[in-house]
């Protein structure tokens, strides 16, 4: 799944060419329009979850996910750990100053980054600021896995055994990243090198 039509239109033509058995569609991962209690597993592919441009929306996000899983269903996601420079926490005030003169973004956070090509990232500041979101968003179980050096890692949050059906978020506003998720039984872990990290795992 992508909000990026033409990204959309690539994976389902690779699937066609290699024969694999799996769907794709155009949606924006906080509004997703997926039956509720429908799918096991959630993925945000590599470090797409801190792409997504706020906390607001990241919540929004996760929370939808929540919705259409299953009872004991999961969501994995990579993230990484830094904290704000000085420099940062000066941009932090001068994006958000631009933001309310520009009718843009005013959900900034201190140590959100504007990135070429991508547009945004937000590292985490904590662990604690990781499993703060996700129990925000409804999640009764969080397992955190850190890479070696504790640069960054990768969480699994999990629904409780009951997952009542709760109602469609409402519409926001598009806020021009590309969000992605997807549905399967497993996450492998690697690093930004393609090498496959030690683990160190934390539970809450």
């Amino acid at each position: 799944m992508d909000i990026i039509p033409r990204l959309v239109e690539e994976a389902k033509a690779y699937a066609t060419r290699h024969q694999l058995p799996a769907t794709f569609e155009c949606q924006d991962i906080t509004q997703l329009r997926l039956a509720p209690n429908s799918h096991d597993c959630a993925l945000f592919t590599l470090w797409l979850y801190e792409q997504v441009p706020s906390r607001v929306l990241r919540i929004q996000a996760l929370g939808t996910l929540r919705t259409i899983l299953r009872p004991k269903g999961r969501v994995i996601f990579h993230f990484h750990l830094s904290l704000p420079t000085p420099e940062e926490r000066e941009l932090f005030y001068l994006l958000l100053g631009l933001a309310w003169i520009t009718w843009g973004n005013r959900q900034y956070q201190v140590g959100d980054r504007p990135v070429i090509p991508i547009g945004f990232t937000h590292p985490f500041a904590s662990v604690e600021e990781v499993k703060a979101e996700c129990h925000e968003a409804g999640f009764d179980e969080v397992r955190i896995r850190l890479f070696e050096g504790g640069w960054g890692g990768y969480v699994v949050a999990t629904v409780g055994s009951m997952n009542p059906p709760r109602s469609w978020p409402k519409s926001s506003k598009k806020h021009g990243s590309s969000s992605k998720s997807g549905c399967g039984s497993s996450a492998t872990p690697c690093s930004p090198r393609g090498e496959t990290p030690k683990l160190h795992e934390r539970q809450g």
